[in-house]
């Protein structure tokens, strides 16, 4: 019997492999996102401040990895459900989750993979320091940063409204 982990080893590595040989994925992920980013830098005077410049890398840096998980799996999910990939893949020994787990994995290491040419472009061309605990808080949550999918534990109506009354803005 094949372990698990064979499996999704091999099936990411043949992902990958579609994903890069795939021109979208390089127009949507790289190209198009290091244009924009050297035409928003490219107008910049010279004496702008570093979070304004730090701003536009990083909205550029999400633009390039949405558009690669949007284009490279949503719409060729579609495409490879129409054409009867999906149905073939069925027939194989591999099992179903094996096939979208190693899509989705696939998907997000290319994504991470060009968020990261494009942040390293960014801090070359606006001339912005980078340190590897900010690089480290841009790939992971903290420690001790909640996690979204962990449940919360039972609170009282009054610890509600005071958190309430504590996350209120004032004008």
């Amino acid at each position: 019997m094949v372990n698990d982990g064979l499996i999704i080893a091999g099936q990411v590595r043949y992902q990958v492999t579609l994903l890069l040989r795939t021109p979208r994925t390089l127009i949507a992920g790289l190209i198009l996102p290091g244009a924009l980013l050297a035409l928003q830098l490219g107008r910049v005077q010279q004496g702008a401040a570093s979070a304004v410049l730090a701003a536009r890398v990083a909205g550029l840096v999400v633009l390039g990895a949405m558009s690669v998980a949007y284009l490279t799996h949503a719409s060729s999910l579609v495409v490879a459900r129409e054409d009867g990939v999906l149905r073939r893949w069925r027939a194989s020994p591999l099992p179903s989750w094996g096939y979208f787990a190693g899509r989705i994995t696939a998907t997000v290491l290319v994504a991470d993979a060009a968020a990261l040419i494009l942040v390293l472009v960014g801090v070359a061309m606006a001339d912005l320091h980078l340190t590897a605990g900010t690089l480290a808080a841009c790939w992971g949550p903290a420690p001790s940063a909640p996690w979204p999918w962990r449940p919360r534990e039972p609170s009282s109506p009054r610890s509600s409204r005071r958190r309430r009354a504590r996350t209120r803005c004032s004008p």
